[in-house]
């Protein structure tokens, strides 16, 4: 995943860093699918690689490279259906 956002903006080296970092491994990632490479399977090691040659990525991925997005999705309703008297 790509922070443009906060993590552009909260890169410990500043906002120009963090906007270097997107870049970076934005051009690694599509390098690698122009080269036909699995970036679901490859995508870590892609930008690992690309760190080698970017300070702000790989400052990046220190940062947030533990970040998941493990977590039940919020788009189901929250409410319980309530009995009405005299219907099944």
């Amino acid at each position: 995943m790509l922070q443009f956002g906060g993590g552009t903006i909260g890169h410990p080296l500043g906002i120009a860093a963090g906007a270097t970092a997107n870049r970076v491994a934005l051009e690694a990632m599509i390098k690698a699918r122009n080269e036909g490479r699995s970036l679901l399977a490859e995508g870590p090691d892609i930008l690992r690689t690309a760190a080698k040659r970017s300070r702000e990525l790989d400052m990046a991925l220190s940062t947030w490279g533990d970040v998941t997005f493990d977590f039940e999705s919020t788009d189901t309703p929250d409410v319980t259906a309530t009995p009405v008297a005299g219907r099944a």
